[in-house]
């Protein structure tokens, strides 16, 4: 008699169920980690969206010498400071967890204090206060309430310390080019600072803009570009010097150096940067 042997080719019952138990943990932890990336996504993306109203509320203040007036991301204009500093790209914080309100705010914040310098802010409500915290803490000066994140900046190169420090004028200088491969200065001189016999003039310069256009991005991904701010004498703690000795008249000014680099790909390759500046009087001490 011929035997015919038969070989099973399937799964048993329990090495199914084992297979699905495995592939349901797997995909819970996937779907964790998804979630948590998705929320420090948006922690971050909340983050960038309030130092950009900030930045915008001090490039504001330069042109306007005034903070904006109180307002929120909703669509409404209030002075052009939505419409032509913050843009319209920006309106509901990522989270949106309250529905009837996911804007981000911001005003003037008032001070009774005279020896504080007036601040600006900028708030969003988030989903609690763990995840408000996460954002605060990636904000150079900011607070929490509950689910609430406020992020403060001050006047433009004053810190909140004396009222000992006056400004006298702000500025912003025209397009700086540099179209060749070797650095380009050019030197800006600002309005003469009339300061009292007990005070000395001082000037504060920041990088406001930076365009580059017609070039081989490097290794990195980045533009290849150098912008640097030499200050007079290139003693950080005299930029202006006195016109005649204690006379109070001081002559400010400082240069800009734009350098281009990496290979251009069009003709007229260019590095474009303008720079803001500050003049105040500070007390002698």
């Amino acid at each position: 008699m011929n035997r015919i042997s038969r070989i099973s080719c399937g799964f048993t019952l329990i090495e199914l169920l084992f297979v699905i138990a495995i592939i349901g943990v797997l995909a819970s932890l996937g779907l964790s980690i998804l979630q948590k990336r998705t929320q420090e996504f948006k922690v971050r993306k909340t983050t960038a969206q309030i130092q950009h109203i900030l930045q915008a509320s001090m490039a504001y203040y330069v042109d306007k010498r005034e903070w904006p007036n109180r307002g929120k991301s909703d669509g409404n204009d209030d002075k052009g400071f939505y419409t032509y500093y913050v843009g319209k790209n920006i309106v509901k914080n990522p989270f949106a967890s309250d529905p009837n309100d996911p804007y981000y705010h911001w005003s003037e914040a008032p001070s009774n204090d005279k020896n504080i310098v007036p601040r600006f802010y900028v708030e969003t409500k988030l989903p609690n206060l763990e995840i408000a915290k996460r954002v605060a803490a990636l904000l150079p000066v900011a607070e929490t309430d509950r689910d609430l994140t406020k992020a403060y900046v001050t006047i433009p190169g004053q810190a909140e310390i004396e009222s000992s420090v006056r400004i006298i004028d702000s500025g912003t200088t025209h397009d700086i080019i540099s179209s060749k491969t070797s650095p380009y200065t050019e030197s800006i001189e600002v309005p003469q600072v009339n300061c009292n016999r007990d005070e000395y003039a001082n000037i504060f310069v920041a990088l406001n803009s930076i365009e580059s256009e017609g070039f081989v991005k490097n290794f990195n991904g980045d533009i290849k570009t150098n912008v640097t701010i030499n200050y007079k004498n290139g003693d950080i703690k005299s930029h202006c010097i006195e016109v005649q000795n204690g006379n109070g008249k001081y002559d400010c000014d400082f240069t800009v150096t734009v350098e281009r680099g990496g290979k251009p790909i069009k003709t007229n390759p260019y590095v474009k940067a303008n720079v803001s500046y500050f003049t105040m009087c500070v007390k002698k001490r």
